[in-house]
């Protein structure tokens, strides 16, 4: 699932299928004029927590998959430098899970389809691994193990969460073709039918 949230709080585009056209279109949408000429919201200003160049906007990013690279590769594309883009991720790499079918039949190997998201720092996009533990819309704050981060925009793609576990005996009878272990176990398998 992606969520797009706006400056107020808003959520301006949601969806569980990953579709580049209507993310991007939302993206734009948020970024017809500079965010410093977008109305404020008729509550009172929140208290900001960081200094920085006058204007400039900090856009949130949580999860480091196709969603949250996509937001983040368009947006620094499309906005002025003085404006901060950061993707926090508990990961260090990106996977790209749609060749996890090319590795389980031997096709891919693990270092073709895993990027370290470290490397998003020679696009101009921050990079922080670490877990998120709350996200205060009020406050505009996302806090994390390691600190917090304030946001004008905040967007969420964090994905979904797996649980094999949850299927009794699944773990004896079967492999995960939705994770590198499971994808492992399957070539594994493949290779000696």
């Amino acid at each position: 699932c992606n969520i797009l949230i706006g400056r107020d709080g808003t959520v301006l585009f949601s969806e569980n299928e990953f579709d580049e056209a209507g993310y991007s279109t939302a993206i734009g949408q948020l970024y017809q004029g500079t965010p410093e000429a977008q109305p404020e919201p008729d509550a009172a200003p929140v208290p900001r927590r960081r200094a920085g160049p006058a204007g400039a906007a900090s856009i949130v990013i949580l999860g480091g998959g196709v969603g949250g690279l996509v937001a983040a590769h368009h947006l620094r594309r499309r906005l002025p430098g003085i404006h901060r883009v950061i993707v926090i991720d508990r990961s260090p790499d990106h996977l790209f899970t749609a060749s996890l079918l090319w590795l389980m039949v031997g096709r891919r190997r693990e270092e073709q389809i895993r990027r370290p998201l470290a490397r998003l720092a020679d696009k101009g996009i921050e990079f922080h691994q670490t877990e998120v533990e709350e996200i205060d819309l009020d406050g505009r704050l996302v806090r994390t193990r390691s600190g917090a981060f304030d946001f004008d925009y905040l967007v969420v793609a964090l994905g979904a969460r797996l649980a094999p576990e949850s299927i009794a005996g699944f773990d004896a009878m079967a492999s995960n073709l939705y994770g590198l272990e499971g994808c492992r176990q399957i070539c594994t398998a493949l290779n000696g039918f």
